[in-house]
């Protein structure tokens, strides 16, 4: 039988934080029976964890998304889209969860009708001293949607989000960021 698949979708698997958070994510998924994929959004070209990651046993998928129509190889231009017209659009018939890493992300998957939010976690992983003059840079309406669940870092990210955003109705849960020690 095979094991539930459960997919993160991220912008880089450079060095940073919000990659540590999706390979302890993916680490975790594994130890619990899960199989774990990576979407890495528009940056195609081989970043710091790749090597590492199928030597996890976690599958990276890499895919310029937003710009298919500049795709020249033929395969990867029938692989993008696969993954924007089958696989995103239809993402709970493949994926038993979906995780969104960084608000961004969900921000601009959502605004080109890529995925549903109904089923799809968002991981927030920065803080509004992180923006220009320390003001989150969301469209309000992501936080005004009953649909839309949000893990947040810290205790002061959703203080933020409160006092930055009206009629907030979205759903937050608390995460103890990095529940793993060991070095990737």
């Amino acid at each position: 039988m095979s094991k539930p698949k459960v997919l993160l979708i991220i912008h880089s698997m450079a060095l940073g934080g919000g990659e540590k958070l999706c390979i302890e994510l993916a680490t975790f998924c594994q130890s619990i029976g899960y199989e774990p994929h990576i979407l890495v959004l528009s940056r195609i070209k081989k970043e710091y964890h790749d090597d590492k990651l199928p030597q996890m046993g976690i599958k990276l998928h890499r895919i310029n998304i937003y710009n298919i129509r500049r795709i020249m190889h033929l395969g990867k231009f029938f692989k993008a889209l696969f993954w924007k017209y089958i696989v995103l659009k239809n993402i709970n018939s493949f994926y038993k969860s979906v995780h969104v890493i960084g608000v961004t992300n969900l921000v601009n998957l959502l605004s080109e009708n890529l995925i549903p939010s109904e089923k799809v976690i968002s991981w927030h992983i920065t803080n509004r001293v992180q923006y220009t003059e320390e003001k989150l840079a969301f469209p309000e309406s992501i936080f005004q949607n009953k649909k839309n669940h949000f893990v947040l870092m810290n205790p002061f990210q959703k203080e933020e989000i409160l006092s930055h955003y009206k009629d907030v109705q979205c759903q937050f849960t608390d995460f103890k960021l990095f529940i793993h020690h060991a070095e990737h």
